[in-house]
């Protein structure tokens, strides 16, 4: 499919991966804007327009590959994951379970990260 001169596919949602481009803007099946055309997808994103309904998005294709084009991102070193993880438990004082939960998020988005980058 071709819209002006950007290439694009319609990918279920169940296989649409973080970093996809949206191609056109995604809406629920009632009409409503959830996303907009040019906006990289992210897991959050993802769990969202499941969680409205959507069945299928428009994403960019990369014209070299003939593939769903994924956007390049950066991803953090492990201090930078461990800092933004802390700052988003900074309000849960010395509550020692908010600290053991911290700890486990610290650990997940560590092993995530870790994995992306081999």
């Amino acid at each position: 499919m071709k819209d002006g001169d950007i290439h694009s596919v319609s990918v279920n949602i169940a296989e649409v991966k973080s970093g996809m481009v949206l191609a056109a803007d995604a809406i629920n099946p009632r009409g409503a804007l959830l996303l907009r055309a040019g906006q990289s997808l992210n897991e959050k994103n993802i769990r969202m327009l499941k969680s409205w309904g959507v069945s299928n998005v428009l994403v960019v294709m990369d014209e070299e590959e003939d593939e769903p084009k994924e956007e390049d991102t950066a991803i953090p070193d492990d201090q930078t994951i461990e800092e933004e993880v802390r700052k988003r438990f900074a309000k849960s004082g010395d509550n020692p379970v908010m600290a053991q939960i911290m700890d486990i998020a610290i650990e997940l988005k560590l092993k995530s990260a870790r994995e992306k980058r081999a």
